[in-house]
């Protein structure tokens, strides 16, 4: 059996438009403000290019913490099981080509989501989002990272790959999705820099 990725897109956009209306001349000055990366995955291990994937969705009870094992889902079920991706297979992961976690409570609703690496064995790719921080994520609000290049985002087994998620003030629904790579790429080496979103 062979597990691939398909349709696989990471898009990060941020688009608008300034707009200053002049009352006395009864002229318009626009000017746009956008970001606008999109990412066309293949399926694989090296640059540009993933072959893991899971989606997990949860609810965190206030003042609880969950546990992420970005490494091989231990103690997490994403639909098929402890430790297994979505088609029941083991998962296993060298490193994350992209990651987000939302907030998924009702806009303007009670309830924080800190993100953050775990105490033990904390992976801390997606830095530390935390309400002493000013950084926790309220309501609807996400953190993304993006870094299709051959060096991606580190995971390493028994010492960087718990990713920690705790719900302040509320109960938290919660939603993370991670897009990564089961082996080293081919074309990754020590002294490459990784590009990223």
């Amino acid at each position: 059996m062979a597990r691939s990725l398909v349709n696989t897109t990471a898009l990060l956009s941020l688009v608008t438009t300034v707009r200053n209306d002049v009352s006395s001349t009864g002229r318009a000055t626009t000017c746009p403000a956008k970001l606008q990366k999109t990412h066309n995955l293949t399926s694989g291990t090296d640059s540009a290019q993933a072959d893991r994937a899971f989606e997990h969705k949860l609810t965190i009870t206030a003042g609880a913490t969950e546990v992420i094992d970005l490494f091989a889902l231990t103690g997490t079920d994403v639909g098929a099981g402890d430790g297994n991706d979505v088609l029941g297979l083991p998962m296993a992961l060298y490193q994350i080509v992209a990651i987000g976690v939302n907030n998924a409570n009702a806009i303007d609703t009670d309830g924080l989501l800190e993100v953050k690496p775990d105490v033990t064995d904390g992976w801390a790719g997606l830095g530390e989002h935390t309400v002493t921080n000013g950084g926790a994520l309220p309501a609807q609000a996400s953190v993304a990272k993006i870094v299709p290049g051959s060096i991606g985002l580190e995971i390493v087994d028994g010492v960087s790959h718990r990713l920690a998620l705790t719900a302040v003030g509320a109960d938290v629904e919660c939603k993370i999705v991670v897009f990564g790579r089961s082996e080293p790429p081919a074309s990754s080496s020590s002294s490459s820099s990784s590009s990223g979103i």
